[in-house]
């Protein structure tokens, strides 16, 4: 698990250098620090709703940090940029990580359980239903 974690806050990692280095001026020497963040999650149960929503707010806060979003008025260009960083960041996050139920969750994608009295099933279909 610790392997995954820090491919977690590896792809986090990414993802924010990716604005530095289309920054004009690239033979100049950086200036820029790459921020990081470890995202926790030994503590969760990712197989459930409850543990996959927290994983997800937490890899969203994790993106929000090292994108650089603060809250108050700043420029639409900034705005724009770090929206982009953000969506980036989580979806590289959540591929890393790799676990099948945040996956759906992150997507939308919701199972749909049809229960029913009838003893012949073999009409049912399974389908992915999104929120």
């Amino acid at each position: 698990m610790p392997r995954i974690a820090l491919g977690v806050a590896a792809a986090l990692l990414l993802c924010t250098g990716a604005p530095a280095l289309a920054q004009p001026g690239a033979d100049a020497p950086s200036t820029t620090q790459l921020n990081s963040r470890v995202v926790p999650y030994g503590d969760l149960y990712l197989d459930g709703a409850a543990g996959a929503d927290t994983m997800l707010r937490r890899i969203h806060n994790a993106s929000r940090f090292v994108c650089g979003d603060r809250t108050g008025p700043r420029p639409m260009q900034e705005n724009g940029s770090v929206q982009a960083c953000v969506g980036d960041s989580m979806e590289t996050a959540v591929h890393d990580l790799d676990n099948p139920n945040v996956t759906n969750r992150y997507y939308g994608n919701v199972p749909e359980v049809v229960i029913s009295e009838n003893e012949d099933d073999s009409g049912y279909q399974a389908k992915s239903q999104p929120r």
